[in-house]
């Protein structure tokens, strides 16, 4: 009789231990829940700690709370100046709304997925009344600010607030900057074919005076016309150069003896 009674208290506690388990949950601080009864919702759980529900009769879904990031696919956009730019940018977001957030996407997956389009359709709009010069400097808090805000507008619907939306990089296409390079190298070509000509003139004013049958005046003055030219073609290059040799100026005006 004893045993018989004892397997019954057993067969009790399992059943009880069943149920509990069933019926408590717990909330951990960076989730929230929503429970769902035979799959209509019935309450939003906001508050961490350990909850009870109906034990086989209701459901509980967690949804993430804390602050998530999205990176979104590098955009080609026309800027004001119908320059093109490629920018790359991001944005982080956090569900306020859960209910809305499973009613409208279901998970925090299909809000990423929601949310990538708006995003790259937020930067076409606020961006494409920019000039490429200001998106491309660093001076664009006003820029982003706004498209945060048609953002948060787009966003809302889903039980998502964005709280951060970050431009990555910003800069031309590689066709765009292979043709900025070459418009550089063409300056630089005509820099250099400035001092070019710097150079020749140097070189006719020291075979002049070597004409004088005055070494020691051409010499003097070849030096000095050289260091200027040097100075001077220092200043047009935008770069420094090695000190000049004062034997070349020797040998430059030997050379028109």
């Amino acid at each position: 009789m004893s045993r018989a009674l004892l397997t019954i208290v057993a067969i009790v506690l399992v059943a009880l231990g069943i149920v509990a388990s069933s019926a408590l949950f717990t909330v951990y601080e960076t989730q929230q829940a929503l429970v769902f009864q035979f799959g209509d919702p019935k309450q939003v759980i906001r508050q961490p700690g350990l909850h009870v529900k109906v034990p086989f009769v209701q459901d509980v879904v967690f949804i993430d709370k804390r602050i998530l990031p999205l990176d979104s696919q590098p955009e080609e956009i026309i800027a004001s100046d119908q320059r093109r730019l490629v920018v790359d940018a991001f944005l982080r977001f956090r569900v306020v709304d859960p209910l809305k957030l499973y009613q409208t996407t279901t998970t925090v997956a299909g809000a990423r997925t929601r949310l990538g389009p708006l995003l790259n359709s937020s930067l076409r709009q606020v961006l494409g009344r920019e000039p490429s010069n200001a998106i491309v400097s660093g001076e664009r808090s006003q820029v982003m600010t706004e498209i945060q805000q048609l953002l948060n507008r787009e966003a809302e619907r889903f039980g998502i607030e964005v709280v951060d939306v970050r431009i990555k990089r910003a800069d031309f296409p590689d066709e765009v900057s292979q043709t900025i390079f070459r418009r550089n190298l063409r300056q630089f070509a005509s820099n250099r074919l400035a001092m070019a000509s710097v150079g020749i003139v140097v070189v006719a004013i020291v075979a002049s005076f070597a004409n004088f049958n005055d070494t020691v005046t051409a010499n003097w003055c070849g030096r000095r016309v050289i260091g200027s030219s040097i100075r001077l073609r220092r200043h047009i290059g935008g770069h420094r150069q090695s000190a000049p040799d004062p034997r070349k100026a020797n040998q430059h005006v030997e050379l028109y003896k």
